[in-house]
């Protein structure tokens, strides 16, 4: 079973991921004045994966937890 914790920002980038994917075929097979919607959430998006990507930890920085547990 996977107990690891996930961001709210990461869920958050994915559900808005679907959301663009969604827009973006409705738009291209039904109706063009679905491209509207995209100037809301892909600022949204861009925002979030922003947010996800600056807390991630550089591979070099390792956090004073992590490097006790590597040693042993």
């Amino acid at each position: 079973m996977n107990n690891q914790t996930v961001s709210i920002s990461g869920m958050l980038t994915v559900a808005l991921l679907l959301i663009n994917a969604v827009i973006l075929e409705t738009a291209v097979v039904k109706n063009a004045d679905w491209y509207k919607a995209l100037w809301v959430t892909l600022p949204l998006l861009a925002i979030a994966l922003y947010k996800v990507k600056k807390k991630k930890i550089p591979a070099e920085k390792t956090p004073a937890d992590t490097s006790l547990i590597l040693k042993k």
